[in-house]
């Protein structure tokens, strides 16, 4: 079974997984309205208070709420190098999700292409290892939504390349890396 899902939909995360919540992140920056403000700050170099982006706290909100319910939400971003500013900024704005409990690691582009990791097939949420959520953006990276996939055969393969990219990925507090994030 397949089924569409808006922007909106998908800014609700939590009703679409019982207990875990995995997200492999391949765009080297993403076209975000709610963002833009924050990002232009950020590369400009003035501080800003992670509260006043009403958008992110309420991501922080959803991931406080979820792990505190005993759910896991996880992600491995995929990192160019040099990695772009939007990269940086996300790496940035992670500690506060981090703090909230997702748990946020992340691997090079050349790494995860090593570890033949499906890089240029886009980004997808893999929620409690059985739904495959496939993201769409268009060509400037702006959210479209999404499909959500329930059949094994598909989600199966996904399953193993999130274990594989956990494997192969790192903290941004993890030394064995070349991964850095520079605050503004």
């Amino acid at each position: 079974m397949r089924e569409h899902l808006s922007s909106s939909d998908i800014n609700h995360l939590q009703r679409f997984f019982r207990n875990t919540a995995f997200r492999f992140e391949t765009l080297d920056g993403y076209n975000v309205p709610q963002e833009t403000e924050f990002l232009e700050r950020f590369e400009a170099g003035e501080s800003h208070s992670i509260a006043e982006f009403e958008y992110f706290a309420a991501w922080l909100t959803l991931v406080q709420q979820a792990t505190q319910e005993g759910r896991r939400i996880e992600r491995v971003r995929v990192i160019s190098e040099p990695a772009t500013g939007y990269q940086r900024w996300v790496m940035w704005i992670g500690q506060f999700a981090e703090l909230a409990g997702e748990v946020i690691k992340y691997i090079t582009r050349d790494d995860a292409l090593r570890a033949e990791l499906p890089v240029e097939s886009g980004d997808w949420w893999l929620l409690d290892s059985e739904r495959l959520l496939r993201l769409e953006f268009d060509e400037s990276g702006k959210p479209m939504g999404g499909e959500l996939i329930h059949d094994a055969g598909i989600v199966l393969p996904y399953c193993a390349w999130r274990d594989v990219a956990v494997h192969h990925s790192i903290r941004l507090d993890d030394s064995r890396g070349p991964i850095r994030a520079d605050g503004p």
